[in-house]
């Protein structure tokens, strides 16, 4: 045991991957903890009701920003790491920032006129129609927030990226709504309106970051050149969009059959079981990269070597959280209130889910990062649908417990076929043995 802890020090990717990916999961870490007490606030000042809402448009929010930002910080992170000349990198940003404004401002502004209509006729919850407003709004300005924070990774910025993405929409969202919430206290989407100011505020911030990057005299690409990088981009926009429908139609789904009590339960038990993967989300947010440079350097047996070391030790780190929600799962459910004792079958469902998935490692960045991102693309469209039939025929009749029943099953399918195709294709052993 000794020896293999020295070996891994010892190592100098080891400890890269160690050193770095830490900073991603401190962040993650006092994320959740502020998303946690950000939920806790919501519940018992504004009430149950109030946080189903905002739950539904927390959801709708990261769906939204995903097809804002169409793959384009992934994209961004693989050119940044490519080129050391950064003038190339940003000529590709300024691309990226166009084209995702302009789609991520038309879908929100599709979606701010008609969102009388779509909470009342979709959702069923008129309520729902000053949240959903309050949502849109802040869609264009993450999307560009996660633009930034793709640059930011890509220029080996983690600790700043782990602290943009991670930890502060919530923490400053807390803040804004402390300050503004005394005058408007009534009403409950205040939250959605402090999560707007909170994201204008952050935008700024990210951007200052992103651009002190960037020369004066960076220039725009040819013509030529935008055409293939936004084609190059078509399969990351694909898998990102079937990726994000895929973790996130089981609380759309439950939006139009369930209760918002029972969606605000179904979003807390979702946050403790994806703390399972914090680790697994660490170590691969500094894997990617070095994948990518593995690959370009047919260097098959360090990247053999790093995806070994990623996948013993977030499956290990893994199963020790989930032995911690066995053991404190009443405890933080019944604090929040004894409805939210109603979640423990499907959050038990949801970390064993978590747990089989971290068997198969970093399948997604292997796929992504080695030009198979057409492959990647085909097997999470294969997913989606098969997640959304799961979650239509199991929510009907059991509930958030089928919800959580249907999102494992169909995750752990993803996982299976993409070791697979890595295993045969690539030659590389992704599996934990």
């Amino acid at each position: 045991m000794v020896k293999e802890i020295q070996k891994i020090f010892g190592d100098k990717d080891y400890r890269e991957i160690l050193f770095k990916s830490s900073h991603f999961l401190i962040f993650r870490l006092l994320g959740f903890i502020v998303a946690y007490g950000f939920s806790f606030y919501i519940i018992k000042s504004f009430g149950e009701q109030v946080y189903g809402y905002v739950a539904l448009g927390l959801t709708l929010f990261s769906i939204l920003v995903v097809f804002g930002k169409m793959g384009f910080d992934i994209h961004l992170t693989k050119k940044f790491s490519a080129y050391d000349d950064l003038d190339i990198g940003f000529s590709y940003y300024n691309i990226s920032v166009v084209v995702a404004s302009f789609f991520s401002i038309v879908g929100s502004g599709f979606l701010y006129i008609f969102a009388e209509e779509i909470s009342i006729k979709f959702f069923n919850k008129p309520e729902f129609t000053e949240y959903l407003k309050w949502t849109v709004l802040a869609v264009p300005i993450w999307t560009i927030v996660l633009i930034n924070s793709g640059v930011l990774r890509g220029v080996r910025q983690n600790a700043v990226f782990s602290f943009i993405n991670f930890f502060s929409r919530f923490f400053v969202t807390l803040i804004v709504v402390f300050i503004i919430a005394g005058s408007s206290f009534k009403n409950g989407y205040v939250i959605m309106k402090s999560h707007f100011y909170a994201i204008l505020f952050i935008f700024i911030f990210s951007s200052i970051l992103t651009l002190r990057f960037k020369k004066k005299n960076s220039k725009f690409k040819k013509i030529e050149d935008t055409w293939t990088y936004i084609l190059e981009t078509i399969p990351l926009m694909s898998s990102t969009y079937f990726y994000v429908l895929l973790l996130w139609s089981d609380k759309i789904i439950l939006g139009v059959f369930e209760t918002e009590v029972n969606i605000g339960v179904y979003d807390i038990v979702t946050k403790m079981a994806i703390v399972i993967t914090f680790t697994y989300e660490a170590i691969n947010s500094i894997l990617a990269p070095k994948i990518s440079d593995a690959f370009h350097k047919n260097d098959f047996e360090l990247l053999q070597k790093n995806v070994r070391f990623s996948v013993r030790t977030t499956f290990i780190t893994g199963l020790g959280i989930f032995i911690a929600i066995l053991v404190f799962h009443r405890l933080i459910l019944g604090y929040l209130g004894e409805v939210y004792l109603s979640g423990i079958y499907p959050l038990m469902i949801l970390c064993v889910g978590k747990i089989l998935i971290s068997l198969f490692g970093p399948v997604s960045d292997i796929l992504q990062m080695t030009g198979h991102q057409g492959v990647y693309s085909r097997i999470m469209f294969i997913t989606m649908l098969l997640n959304f039939l799961l979650n239509y025929v199991l929510i009907k009749k059991i509930g958030i417990t089928g919800a959580a029943l249907a999102t494992s099953i169909a995750l752990l399918n993803m996982f299976v076929i993409s070791h697979i195709y890595i295993r045969k294709r690539l030659k590389i052993n992704s599996f934990l043995v």
